[in-house]
């Protein structure tokens, strides 16, 4: 369910351009939903659980540093069309007040609070090996714009919780910005009045692009794999090579469209398979920054 609303009416989900696609892992270790897992046979990842994508979510495209990822569409849209026509805001009212009996410290009565160390105690004080106060990644809340409907603090996952709510001037407020999932903007895209805004995504990419060269995604990668669970061995049958296509190229992968199977795929759980050698590599390790973090204030109240 999704705010009262069967999350198997709507299909959305990653689809893969294995042509594009590296097999970095990124996507992987990125997804919290477990939409993907590892082919071992391909070496590559796979939509495995497509049901199971957050409505709107497009967090692994954006940290997908071969631009291998695409949607069925603009999340924004995406999401407005079934918060009109399901006429979900009682619902959300509902979810904000239980989530706020459930996290009373998340009430703001007496003006905007910036909790700058959450993060660390929420367990997102690294991202990737990298200080989270390093990476320039958190919403912001336009208060004129805000009506205080709540969407995004339940959209918000509870483990993550970054915002609160002002019961006074009826608005959202964020508390915790470093326990924003790096790269997601779900709030962003469920907010039908253009509330939220979040920094340039291209720095992310810019730092996807070091940990991959530098060999730490694929690290994290083994190591997630040696634990079992993710690792999956796939029989992929695919259609018949395009006109143009050169023999061998990987047609996109599009598990679970209803208008037609491109890749009929069974998946056998399997043992990991221990990770080949690799050669020996510098790599360049993000312990601290030197830099403060990025401001995270919040514009002053204003009474409605």
């Amino acid at each position: 369910m999704w705010h009262g609303v069967d999350r198997s009416r709507y299909e959305w989900y990653p689809v893969i351009d294995y042509d594009a696609c590296t097999g970095c892992g990124m996507c992987l270790l990125t997804c919290g939903n477990g939409v993907f897992k590892w082919s071992l046979s391909e070496n590559a990842p796979i939509v495995a659980d497509p049901g199971s994508c957050v409505l709107g979510c497009t967090t692994c495209g954006k940290l997908c540093p071969e631009d291998a990822i695409t949607f069925p569409g603009d999340p924004r849209e995406f999401i407005g069309k079934i918060v009109r026509e399901n006429r979900i805001f009682p619902a959300v009212r509902m979810e904000l007040d239980e989530r706020l009996k459930r996290h009373p410290d998340h009430v703001v009565e007496e003006g905007p609070i910036l909790r700058e160390n959450e993060g660390a105690n929420g367990g997102f004080d690294r991202w990737h090996g990298i200080a989270r106060d390093c990476v320039d990644w958190h919403p912001t809340v336009d208060e004129s714009r805000c009506v205080g409907c709540g969407l995004c603090v339940v959209t918000c996952s509870e483990k993550r919780n970054v915002f609160g709510f002002d019961l006074k001037n009826r608005n959202a407020v964020v508390i915790s910005p470093n326990n924003c999932m790096v790269g997601c903007d779900n709030c962003r895209a469920a907010c039908l009045w253009n509330a939220i805004s979040f920094p340039d995504p291209s720095q992310l990419r810019e730092l996807v692009d070091s940990l991959v060269s530098d060999g730490a995604i694929r690290d994290e990668l083994e190591g997630r794999l040696a634990s079992g669970g993710d690792a999956v061995r796939t029989v992929i049958s695919r259609p018949p090579t395009p006109t143009g296509n050169q023999p061998g190229q990987r047609a996109p992968q599009r598990v679970g469209d209803r208008g037609g199977t491109v890749c009929a795929m069974s998946i056998e759980r399997t043992p990991p398979r221990a990770p080949a050698p690799r050669r020996a590599r510098t790599r360049r390790r993000w312990l601290s920054c030197d830099t403060a973090q990025p401001s995270a204030r919040m514009p002053s109240a204003s009474p409605r």
